[in-house]
């Protein structure tokens, strides 16, 4: 189908009167990319049009184009584009808010060329003869719950609705179609029962760790009747101040120290996993609500001592379970390697792999929390393209309904690649069967211009030197001490990123190589020997260049002081 030759095009946009604001929105959008791309200009119509030429945006207007939608298949974000004659409708499911808009950036990227690279890097080909081929598409999301969390970079709503990601923290507005609404988002149980207020007066609506109630870096008592009508009452006062929201987190404080009084214990013993009080815990608010509340999940976690599923109890069917990988090795992908990695002194006894495919058999609505950064060291090299793909497609295939990737938590990203790995983390999760290193060279390729061969060369020499080092494993607090990356290979980056500089083609694009270009230098020097002159300063150097750009934020919860501290203390200050 011809939509436009030589900047001209017979084409009208059409939405129909009284589609929801988000079908209006995804087809102002279309009419104002393909403008971007054309030159021509295609007027947005509430009336049907009286030619034959049109893009149909919604499932009202889709209908009159002769598709009807099947809503219960598309569920609340899939949806179709199909060519009728010279008519192409794009329709979620009828009362669905998402699959217009996903829908209509569907189509401008897969089949008209656009990228959504970053909230300001967009690559919009410029194309005054459009052709389309006839299209037959459905697209339904295997996961129902999306979120590429790098706060300084993926959580602008235009960025989020192009990319299709539906987390919490995306200022996705209704306009756009909205997104999936926690309150409180997690680790709650002191929202529930502030220790500052209650320990005094209540000890016993705490954790008893080693015989005595403990008040710092506490748990709940779960076996205790008054905790649990507390938590009844706090969560249903939740939920009416707050009726937007459709899950609710009931979920332990981000520490250890399980309770371990009598009741506590003999439950968790029965069940063979401290995931046992938890999940008794959690049905009961969750029935007591679930009248008044039918359209909320309660949603809970299984995290460090509580990743075990459980051997007798089973979730509910508005529960949901959220399995976190803290303890996992992401050299590998996590279907592949059992290697425990340490986390807060201690390792987690058995396999990531048991715990997944355990709680995938008993629990109904399965999310999994993954990390993809190095959270001691954001601005360290940290490998792990290669899994990103595996790692989703081994969710999926065990039943993991939402997957939310934690990136840094810093304001600018912090890592390297920060906004590389957002954009692939996002297109995966919508399609976990496309590439991920052919992801990173389309990106490299649109954000890099003339650079970008060798920017290319540099993720591929990382890429071949861990696959060279098969017995290389790290997590996500791994120490910039890793024998894949050599000191030849850290020679090599440098040379790549010196051609790299030279070769782009304005100080925007030298800049963007310079950023990408950190982490090299920030492994360099944290790794060399103490004693070298010189390094002191250049590592005060490299700290004002970092506050140039208010790059403030290199390790999780760390000053920049601190951070550049243990930079000069170097390979040594573990000893």
């Amino acid at each position: 189908m011809l939509i436009a030759s030589h900047g001209r095009s017979p084409y009208c946009v059409y939405v129909a009167q009284g589609a929801p604001d988000s079908a209006v929105y995804a087809a102002e959008e279309l009419c104002r990319y393909l403008r971007r791309v054309t030159g021509a200009l295609m007027p947005l119509l509430r009336e049907r049009p009286p030619v034959d030429t049109w893009f149909a945006v919604g499932c009202d207007a889709a209908r009159e184009a002769g598709v009807d939608v099947d809503a219960e298949e598309l569920g609340d974000e899939g949806f179709v584009i199909r060519t009728v004659g010279a008519r192409i409708a794009i329709s979620g499911g009828r009362g669905t808010l998402r699959g217009d808009v996903y829908g209509v950036f569907a189509l401008l990227e897969e089949h008209v060329g656009l990228r959504f690279f970053t909230e300001t890097i967009e690559r919009v080909p410029v194309k005054p003869t459009l052709e389309l081929p006839e299209l037959n598409v459905k697209q339904v999301p295997a996961l129902e719950y999306r979120d590429a969390f790098y706060p300084g970079l993926t959580l602008g709503g235009d960025w989020a609705a192009k990319n299709r990601v539906n987390g919490q923290f995306v200022n996705v507005r209704p306009h756009q179609g909205g997104r999936v609404m926690y309150y409180p988002f997690v680790h709650s149980f002191n929202l529930i029962l502030d220790p500052e207020e209650w320990f005094d007066t209540h000890p016993e609506y705490f954790s008893e760790v080693d015989g005595e109630r403990v008040k710092e870096r506490t748990q709940l008592c779960l076996t205790n009747p008054e905790v649990l009508r507390i938590a009844k009452e706090k969560v249903r006062a939740w939920l009416r101040e707050h009726p937007e929201v459709t899950i609710v987190s009931i979920s332990q404080n981000d520490c250890y120290n399980p309770c371990e009084c009598a009741n506590c214990r003999a439950v968790d013993e029965y069940e063979g996993s401290h995931a046992g009080t938890m999940l008794r815990f959690v049905n009961a608010i969750a029935e007591e609500l679930e009248g008044e509340f039918p359209h909320v999940v309660f949603d809970t976690l299984a995290y460090q001592f509580t990743r075990k599923p459980p051997l007798h109890v089973r979730p509910r069917a508005n529960v949901c379970v959220r399995l976190c990988s803290i303890e996992c090795c992401f050299a590998h992908p996590l279907s592949e390697c059992q290697l425990p990695m340490s986390f807060g002194g201690k390792e987690r006894p058995g396999s990531f792999q048991s715990d997944l495919e355990g709680w995938a058999k008993i629990c109904d609505r399965l999310y999994v929390w993954d990390y993809v950064v190095n959270y001691s060291h954001y601005a360290m090299p940290f490998f792990n393209f290669s899994v990103l793909a595996p790692n989703i497609r081994y969710f999926i295939d065990n039943h993991v309904k939402g997957v939310f990737e934690e990136g840094s938590t810093s304001n600018y990203g912090g890592t390297e690649f920060a906004e590389m790995r957002a954009w692939i983390i996002a297109k995966l999760l919508w399609n976990p069967d496309q590439d991920a290193h052919a992801l990173a060279g389309e990106f490299i390729d649109g954000v890099y211009g003339q650079a970008a061969p060798f920017v290319r060369q540099y993720y591929d020499l990382l890429r071949a030197a861990l696959e060279s080092s098969p017995d290389t494993h790290f997590g996500l607090y791994a120490l910039p001490e890793k024998p894949y990356i050599t000191p030849e290979v850290c020679r090599r980056a440098e040379e790549l990123f010196d051609r790299a500089e030279l070769a782009a083609e304005d100080e925007v694009i030298r800049e963007r190589v310079r950023v990408a270009r950190l982490p090299v230098r920030f492994f360099a020097l944290y790794t060399q020997d103490p004693a070298t002159p010189g390094r002191d300063e250049a590592i005060e150097a490299f700290r004002r260049e970092l506050e140039s750009r208010c790059l403030l934020d290199i390790m999780e919860g760390r000053t920049l002081d601190y951070a550049i501290d243990e930079m000069k203390r170097g390979p040594q200050k573990r000893a």
